[in-house]
């Protein structure tokens, strides 16, 4: 089995769920659509959607910058509808919960069967990036065409700002590229380690105990890594030195703090309690078989299946990337 300790190093392998956003849409409104098509510009990756007959917008005319194409009727709720229609996912940045053209893009969403996030205008950027990223990643789609919508500017005056700087985040995160305007050279970054995984683990459960973790300098850049979400740890054992893509007994590892979603087929850190009471702490990927059962998969093929039940483990950090391979 393989278990942790803390050590550092630097690194480049990653293993990271396959969302990507390859095009992103909104219906041009002013405020958080406008927003949405701001950072697809600015990162130049394609952008569109439908809007209104005559480009009809709260202040007007929508400038021809953003690349719409017009309906055939100046209908609001039509385009928005198409819009979602035509997307992978929708992302509302508005009130929670959402009212008016929020909340009827969310029910069309729920309609075709889209997947819908909203998440509150008034949150932290960073908060928002992380819920936003950690909702796309759980969908695994290499191609998501994201349709970007909310709160107009006459009800919220600085969105189509913040909603720009959470989207070119977003897409910077998930897509692995580096923020537009961030200094070209390497920046480094303060992450935590702890002596051993059990303490991370206990740390991570109880925050309050008083314990303060070392930190070690890694190199971050795409400025996309977090103290307060990320943490470092070395591979100790063989039970993952397999497959096309081994990790070997003393490798160092970058992991991030389980935040909800999809965990099956994905690698984790799991705090583990066998049958006989016991507890491990174990790097194993995720398999779900049914309801509130699983199997916790060595790469290596000399190490069996673990079979436990949704209550049996606490998968509690994913892994993010293989830092340093030891020689």
């Amino acid at each position: 089995m393989t278990s942790f300790s803390m050590s550092g190093g630097k690194g480049a392998e990653v293993v990271e769920s396959p969302s990507r956003i390859v095009r992103i849409v909104s219906g041009g409104q002013t405020g958080a659509d406008r927003g949405g098509l701001d950072a697809a510009i600015a990162l130049d990756i394609p952008h569109g959607g439908w809007c209104p007959k005559g480009r009809l917008a709260e202040d007007g005319t929508i400038p021809e910058m953003y690349l719409l194409d017009e309906m055939k009727s100046k209908s609001y709720l039509k385009r928005t509808e198409k819009n979602v229609v035509e997307s992978s996912a929708t992302v509302i940045f508005s009130d929670i919960p959402p009212k008016g053209g929020s909340l009827r893009t969310a029910q069309f969403a729920e309609k075709h069967s889209r997947p819908c996030l909203c998440i509150d205008m008034t949150m932290p950027v960073e908060d928002a990036v992380w819920r936003s990223v950690e909702w796309l990643r759980d969908l695994r789609d290499p191609q998501i065409t994201l349709n970007v919508a909310g709160s107009r500017a006459s009800k919220a005056p600085q969105l189509q700002e913040w909603t720009s700087d959470v989207i070119t985040q977003v897409v910077c995160r998930l897509n692995d590229v580096q923020i537009p305007g961030t200094p070209e050279e390497p920046a480094t970054i303060a992450i935590p380690f702890f002596p051993d995984i059990k303490i991370a683990c206990g740390f991570l459960r109880d925050a309050a105990t008083g314990f303060e973790p070392e930190t070690m300098s890694i190199e971050d850049p795409h400025r996309n890594l977090d103290p307060r979400k990320h943490f470092i740890a070395r591979a100790d054992g063989d039970s993952m030195d397999g497959g096309n893509s081994p990790i070997r007994h003393g490798d160092l590892l970058l992991l991030e703090i389980n935040a909800g979603g999809t965990i099956s087929n994905q690698i984790f850190a799991v705090e583990y309690r066998d049958p006989t009471g016991d507890t491990a702490y174990l790097l194993k990927r995720i398999v779900k078989d049914a309801p509130n059962k699983y199997r916790l998969k060595s790469n290596n093929p000399q190490y069996p299946d673990i079979i436990v039940q949704n209550d049996s483990m606490f998968p509690f950090a994913r892994l993010k990337k293989v830092l340093e391979h030891e020689s």
